[in-house]
């Protein structure tokens, strides 16, 4: 408990702008305000929930590979088939699940980087990855400031960042 509460003051700065974010990127998610490649990342996923060994192209009726298909969308869609959600649900809650991976994993890596200052580096870390892009800051999966988080979370690219900060410090032990 001793522990808990230590770490908690330590890292305090660093949880009240976590949950911030978390709020706004719950309140975005609530309100489903998707753009940009969402819906065909969602297409994909309906496919793989309706036919998850066999898929057809998601979009047209075609038989032939479509490029999101992948080991994460599976996932997404064995998760809505099994849950009975629809493929907007199941990406939204990956979403908020790849957020706190990604807050999981950054500091992870920041404390393994920087154990003296983790604190502070891993406040500052957070704060200018979501929020010091600039005013035309390009909005992109990969670029996670708060323009375009919300939009960006259920994507795999999103995930693979998360696993990467989670991977980096498990090879720097080696």
């Amino acid at each position: 408990m001793k522990f808990f509460l230590s770490d908690l003051l330590e890292y305090s700065r660093f949880y009240i702008l976590a949950f911030a974010i978390l709020v706004l990127v719950i309140g975005h998610t609530i309100n489903g305000q998707w753009a940009g490649d969402f819906w065909e990342h969602s297409a994909v996923v309906r496919e793989l929930t309706s036919h998850p060994f066999s898929p057809k192209h998601p979009q047209l009726a075609v038989d032939a590979p479509h490029a999101f298909f992948s080991p994460y969308t599976l996932v997404v869609a064995l998760t809505a088939r099994s849950m009975k959600w629809d493929p907007v649900t199941a990406l939204s809650v990956f979403g908020i699940t790849n957020f706190l991976l990604l807050l999981a994993g950054l500091r992870l890596f920041i404390s393994t980087l920087f154990p003296k200052n983790r604190s502070a580096t891993l406040f500052y870390s957070l704060l200018f990855i979501t929020m010091l892009w600039g005013k035309d800051a390009w909005e992109y999966s990969g670029f996670f400031h708060l323009k375009v988080l919300g939009y960006v979370l259920p994507y795999p690219s999103t995930f693979s960042m998360a696993l990467t900060f989670i991977t980096l410090p498990i090879y720097m032990l080696f």
